[in-house]
C-alpha cells in the first residue's frame, strides 16, 4: 500500500512538472504559419481583446511585391484598396479559460470572407487557429509557430 501511495505521488508531481501554464497573453507575439508563407502579429487591442495583423507573406506572383496586394475581394467596395500588409485580420478574440481564446472573427483577404475564430495553444510555441461558420466542429484549423 505504501508503495502504491509513493507511486501515485510521483506520477502526480511528475505530470505537473511537465505541464505548461498559459496566461491570457501567451498568444501575444509574432507567429509564422506551418506552411511558412504568412506571418502575423497577435496583440491585445485597446478594448482588451486580442487581434492580429499581417506582418509578412510570400508573394506568389513574380512581378509583385507585398505592397502590391490589396483587399480586392472585400465585399465592402470602400475597402478594396486596403493593403494586405499591416491589415488587421483577427479581431475580438477573448480569453475564456486557460489555453482557450474564443468569440473572435477572422478575415481572409485571399477570399474576402469572414469567419468565427477560436484559438488554443498546443504548446507554448504552437498556436492552433480554427476558423468556422456557425459550428466549430465544421471548421478548418491552421497551425502557427512562435517566431523567435
Amino acid at each position: 500500500m505504501k508503495q502504491l501511495l509513493i507511486c501515485f505521488v510521483i506520477c502526480l508531481f511528475g505530470s505537473n512538472a511537465n505541464a505548461q501554464t498559459y496566461t491570457a497573453n501567451s498568444i501575444v507575439g509574432k507567429w509564422i504559419s506551418a506552411a511558412r508563407d504568412l506571418e502575423v502579429q497577435v496583440y491585445l487591442d485597446k478594448n482588451g481583446k486580442y487581434a492580429s495583423t499581417i506582418t509578412w507573406f510570400v508573394v506568389k506572383v513574380k512581378d509583385k511585391t507585398m505592397q502590391d496586394y490589396c483587399d480586392i475581394k472585400n465585399p465592402d467596395c470602400a475597402l478594396r484598396n486596403r493593403k494586405w500588409l499591416g491589415m488587421q485580420t483577427m479581431t475580438g478574440l477573448e480569453y475564456v479559460a486557460e489555453n482557450k481564446w474564443k468569440n473572435g472573427k477572422i478575415y481572409v483577404p485571399r477570399s474576402g470572407k469572414t469567419y468565427s475564430v477560436s484559438v488554443h495553444l498546443q504548446d507554448i510555441n504552437t498556436l492552433i487557429v480554427r476558423g468556422f461558420f456557425g459550428i466549430e466542429l465544421f471548421g478548418e484549423s491552421l497551425t502557427f509557430y512562435k517566431k523567435k
